[in-house]
């Protein structure tokens, strides 16, 4: 079994996101605050 791209991981965590906020564990707000964060970290490690 390989490892995920880049791209996989961002799709799954985006995803999983997803869910937690249509599920109502995260808020409209959290759930862009957190799509923010992991582009600000993915562009600190490209």
């Amino acid at each position: 079994m390989s490892a995920l791209s880049k791209e996989e991981k961002q799709r799954v965590f985006r995803e999983q996101l997803n869910h937690l906020k249509e599920n109502g564990y995260i808020t409209d707000q959290e759930y862009t605050r957190l799509l923010q964060a992991q582009g600000a970290y993915l562009a600190d490690y490209e």
